[in-house]
């Protein structure tokens, strides 16, 4: 599909790691970024005819968003599934007291609602995990190839089944069974928590022979706790080398509480083996650390190891609104604020985990904001990227090669001040 011709006047790039720029004019043409130039350089009647000519003066683009973990099968399903205590363990037990039917019946309509949301958001590409197993089957990972599908002019859409538990044994045959038949459906990749199942090495043996041998990326939970014990990770980034297929583990909740030598030595593994994290900054933040009162734990990975030691580490949001996490905007910039707030990054840090790097735990490429790179853009009236991640503007454009998917445009209209401001300071007595 060749994308549409725009000419966005007077915008500010903005990329991790560089200087914002001054103003510039942004030609796009089938589907790529054709020329940047300094504002009011770009001459429209030298441009292809039918080139869509949009006054931004001083919005600033970056590169689209990206959502490296959803659950799409689980989201919105606040109101009918209920987390008595409100950790990881009630999530579960809440989600698997409601029959199939409850859990699954409106699947369509809940996914295509939260891809809407994080389409006007800025999102153009995302990954999500969906359960399998003795319930639920395959039914809502066909539902969801499906809707790959049909979803694709907003979002490019990877459905990632995830092993039932258990997987190891006698009992984990029909685990084993669904997942390959969910291979056989065309599924992007697979997923599961085999650090949950009665024998974890075990099950994650079973999980790395089944990706290396269907040659399919790998996209496991693991070690979603602050129990120090509970540690699969140092094995999983020892055995990714030898599988051949792209590796990203979540949550690892409990890196963060092992001493900091381990810490820096397991951190340096993931680097060396090209293991990609993402980190869960809401959910976590919401499950984790309950037990413990005061002070309480932030739940986080350990974000900043990771990074020093030169891992990938991306930022997803999760759940939206279920029992595992009762709110979320399902807004990428959403993600990048707490980043700051509870991993404390800087800004142009935050920034990168949920373009650059969550595009790259996806599998793409990055979107540089030069001629010659994709047309997928976020185009939002902020004038600095403090602005873009504190409010999260929403007058928003964005692009999917080259292709507008969405446009958000807000008025506000507030009283008048009682009086007129004050020009000086102290006021005049």
């Amino acid at each position: 599909m060749t994308g549409q011709r725009w000419l966005l006047r007077g915008v500010r790039l903005a990329q991790p790691g560089r200087p914002l720029t001054e103003p510039v004019d942004l030609v796009l043409a089938d589907g790529l970024i054709a020329a940047v130039v300094p504002a009011g350089q770009a001459d429209p009647s030298g441009l292809a005819p039918g080139t869509k000519v949009q006054v931004l003066d001083g919005w600033l683009v970056t590169s689209a968003l990206a959502e490296p973990h959803a659950h799409l099968d689980k989201a919105l399903t606040v109101d009918r599934v209920v987390n008595r205590t409100g950790d990881l363990d009630g999530a579960v037990a809440g989600w698997m007291a409601v029959d199939a039917p409850t859990r699954y019946g409106d699947l369509v309509q809940r996914a295509v609602s939260v891809i809407r949301r994080e389409a006007a958001a800025g999102v153009t590409a995302l990954r999500t995990h969906v359960d399998t197993g003795a319930l639920p089957g395959l039914d809502p990972t066909r539902t969801l190839l499906a809707l790959r599908h049909d979803v694709a002019p907003l979002v490019d859409l990877q459905v990632f089944p995830s092993f039932g538990l258990p997987i190891t044994g006698p009992d984990g045959a029909p685990t084993r069974r669904l997942i390959a038949e969910a291979l056989e459906l065309g599924v992007d990749g697979l997923g599961g928590a085999p650090n949950l199942d009665p024998d974890p090495v075990a099950a994650l043996d079973i999980v790395l022979k089944t990706v290396k041998d269907a040659r399919v990326p790998l996209d496991l939970h693991t070690d979603e706790t602050l129990d120090p014990d509970h540690f699969l990770l140092e094995l999983i980034a020892e055995r990714a080398p030898e599988l051949g297929v792209p590796v990203t583990v979540d949550h690892v909740c409990s890196l963060a509480v092992q001493p900091a030598v381990k810490r820096t030595r397991v951190a340096q593994r993931l680097a060396a083996a090209g293991v990609k994290v993402v980190t869960l900054p809401q959910t976590n933040l919401y499950l984790q650390g309950r037990q413990q009162r005061s002070p309480v734990a932030r739940g986080l990975t350990a974000v900043r190891d990771l990074l020093d030691a030169g891992v990938t580490v991306a930022g997803g949001g999760d759940n939206v609104g279920d029992a595992f996490n009762l709110v979320s905007r399902a807004d990428p910039l959403e993600t990048a604020s707490l980043l700051v707030a509870a991993a404390h990054l800087d800004l142009d840090q935050a920034l990168e985990l949920v373009t650059t790097s969550a595009r790259a735990a996806l599998g793409r490429p990055p979107v540089r904001l030069e001629a010659g790179a994709p047309a997928d853009l976020l185009v939002t009236k902020a004038t600095t990227v403090q602005e873009l991640i504190a409010f999260a503007p929403v007058d928003r454009l964005v692009f999917k090669a080259g292709h507008v998917t969405a446009r958000t445009e807000a008025a506000t209209t507030l009283a008048p001040l009682a009086t007129p401001l004050q020009a000086t300071y102290p006021p005049s007595t």
